[in-house]
């Protein structure tokens, strides 16, 4: 809670961007999370040959649809400069 109130009070400037840009930002980070996720279990799992425990969601997808996704498209990337 220290930490957010200094923060708040030193009001960095790229502290204030538009909400809205954030949320997209933010929704983007974690459909980009997602797979990962899928691709690292699906990448791993090749080599284990083992089913994934109970409590761990399956991919909806291959792994060969995850290697297709490029996420060099991500904002920021740096051998976009």
């Amino acid at each position: 809670m220290y930490l957010f109130d200094l923060i708040r009070a030193v009001r960095l400037p790229e502290l204030e961007e538009d909400p809205t840009e954030v949320r997209q930002r933010l929704d983007r980070q974690e459909k980009d999370a997602r797979i990962w996720r899928d691709a690292c279990l699906l990448y791993f799992q090749q080599f284990s040959r083992r089913p994934l425990p109970a409590a761990v969601e399956p991919a909806p997808y291959p792994l060969d649809h995850c290697k297709a996704i490029n996420l060099r498209l991500a904002p920021g990337h740096p051998g976009d400069k």
